[in-house]
């Protein structure tokens, strides 16, 4: 359990590094978090502080560190790598330039002496997000961290890693156990640093790998909500919070809905709902959009089917069903598997809780979103999982009632019984 708030003087002087305490911190009590930020080649940690301050997240804490040396010829800005050597082809600075002394220092001085030691903190509630040479610096961090030491220290995975523009460095090293820190990966198309190459090699040392690219081209930073989307979800699934949870009983986020407007400047963490309410529906209709569930989900190693149901009001013969179903069993790997004008009540089907009234022209952007969501392919996440990610992609785009996401979340792994009780007038039984 976290023990204290890092200050900038906990770390070594010769660093340079920026807190931003989370939201309405107290004093007394740490953040559940830690947020790692790593600029990318030639920037600095005055600049992407920024960032971290403008993505305002609950319960986290920011710490930004500049890179660990300046750029020569009086280029401005700092870097990461060993060496500044320059990319034959482009004539442009590489970032691949070997990442063995900054990883060492942000290992052992920002990580293990100061956040771990200092602060109480555990490795799985640190996370790194890194651009461009930052990011292939946090995923050598990762590694390095759950190698196994002679030397007492702790080792493990992080909370997560996000690289955006960099894969794990060619200069890495790959031998030994896969890393089991989550990685989110995060590139434009058609990346060149981001080639299907450097992913297959990020792969061969991170056992769980997520891949977003944006519909442009270039691996700058997040541009828009859309872009930004996959990043949240990430922040969702991975970062921790203790809000309305006894003391030293800590809860996953992934236990509760991040509700959140980019743009706006918006990013709460819920904890779970002991109480659930199903928020209020809009009175437009021209379709109802419902979750159908199937299944009794009674034993917790078989949870109930979920879909997106979405139908005439008052036509339970047929509707859109917006699913996704199994690929590969030995993988746990999921594909989107929707059946249009098919029979809502089949022999597996338990009934089904209406979340949303839409417009026709509300029903193909609903359409629209949930064909893009990505399936769960990582051997963790299922179809409750994909569900929950494709409501917080709805609640965004304000098509469901703020909350909606944050209702579901406090459903997944609940039994059929559990779930009808909790939609009251919402839920039709079949």
């Amino acid at each position: 359990m976290p023990t204290k708030t890092p200050t900038p003087s906990d770390f070594p002087s010769q660093l340079t590094v920026t807190v931003t305490p989370a939201p309405s911190a107290s004093s007394s009590a740490p953040a559940s978090n830690i947020l790692l930020l790593l600029h990318g080649l030639g920037d600095s940690a005055a600049a992407f502080t920024k960032f971290g301050q403008a993505i305002n997240l609950p319960e986290t804490t920011v710490v930004t560190v500049q890179g660990t040396a300046p750029l020569p010829f009086d280029l401005g800005g700092f870097h990461w790598g060993d060496d500044v050597s320059f990319d034959s082809a482009t004539g442009a600075i590489d970032m691949d330039a070997g990442l063995t002394r900054a990883t060492k220092t942000l290992v052992t001085d920002v990580v293990r002496e100061t956040l771990v030691r200092k602060c109480g903190y555990a490795l799985r509630e640190i996370m790194i997000l890194g651009f461009g040479q930052g990011g292939m610096a946090g995923l050598a961090v990762a590694r390095e961290l759950g190698l196994k030491s002679n030397e007492g220290h702790e080792t493990g995975a992080l909370s997560g890693v996000i690289s955006i523009g960099a894969p794990y460095p060619l200069s890495g090293s790959r031998i030994g156990d896969k890393n089991r820190s989550p990685v989110l990966l995060v590139a434009g198309r058609d990346s060149v640093a981001v080639s299907d190459e450097a992913v297959r090699r990020t792969k061969q040392v991170f056992e769980f790998v997520e891949v977003s690219r944006y519909t442009r081209k270039g691996d700058g930073m997040p541009s828009s909500r859309e872009e930004m989307l996959p990043v949240m979800q990430f922040f969702a699934r991975r970062l921790r919070s203790r809000q309305g949870v006894p003391d030293g009983i800590p809860i996953s986020v992934g236990g509760r809905a991040m509700a959140r407007r980019y743009w706006h400047g918006i990013l709460r963490i819920r904890s779970p709902i002991l109480h659930p309410k199903i928020p209020k529906l809009s009175s437009q209709m021209d379709y109802a959009l419902s979750i159908e569930v199937f299944g009794p989900g009674t034993n917790p190693n078989f949870r109930s089917h979920w879909g997106f149901m979405i139908n005439k009001p008052g036509n339970l013969e047929f509707g859109d069903l917006l699913q996704v179903e199994v690929i590969d069993a030995n993988k746990l790997w999921y594909g989107f598997a929707p059946r249009y004008a098919t029979k809502i009540i089949d022999k597996a089907a338990v009934g089904m809780c209406k979340i949303a009234n839409l417009t026709s022209e509300q029903r193909r952007q609903a359409i629209t979103i949930l064909e893009k969501e990505p399936a769960p392919r990582n051997g963790i996440g299922r179809c409750q999982d994909w569900m929950f990610d494709a409501l917080i992609s709805l609640e965004i785009e304000e098509l469901v009632a703020p909350g909606t996401s944050e209702f579901w979340k406090g459903m997944v792994g609940r039994s059929a019984r559990e779930v009808a009780e909790a939609c009251g007038k919402e839920w039709t039984a079949f």
